[in-house]
């Protein structure tokens, strides 16, 4: 049986809080200085969450963060939550995936509404690989 191993990969850290001034309600490029890739060939990578501190301004249900594959056009995980209140540490479920080759990421975010504001302040992502 394989050892399974657990990276995590701090993407972004902003002590003070980076704005997305009004995203909208469906998943957008946070930054692209942010676009990052892995190299799958190299490790056997079978699950993967996000972890995140963030906030939004307004109450409403459905503001998340995302880590997609910009390569194959997928989600690889993502974290949502409904409050306004910083959201400390929060962790999106393990997900499933099967890559096998140099995969480019984006790190995407989305509010409750078209007028929602997003700061974020940390973006890591975990892998649990072989």
């Amino acid at each position: 049986m394989a050892i399974r191993h657990v990276a995590l990969n701090r993407i972004f850290q902003n002590e003070t809080g980076t704005l997305s001034a009004a995203p909208g309600v469906a998943y957008v490029e946070f930054d692209q200085s942010l676009r990052t890739s892995i190299d799958f060939s190299a490790i056997r990578g079978t699950r993967a969450r996000v972890l995140i501190t963030a906030q939004g301004n307004e109450a409403g249900a459905g503001k998340g963060i995302e880590i997609f594959d910009s390569g194959g056009g997928a989600q690889l995980c993502e974290v949502i939550w409904n409050a306004a209140a910083l959201m400390l540490n929060m962790i999106g479920a393990w997900t499933a995936f099967s890559l096998n080759l140099d995969t480019g990421f984006q790190v995407r975010v989305k509010g409750s509404s078209a007028t929602e504001n997003i700061t974020v302040y940390t973006v890591d992502l975990q892998i649990e690989y072989y």
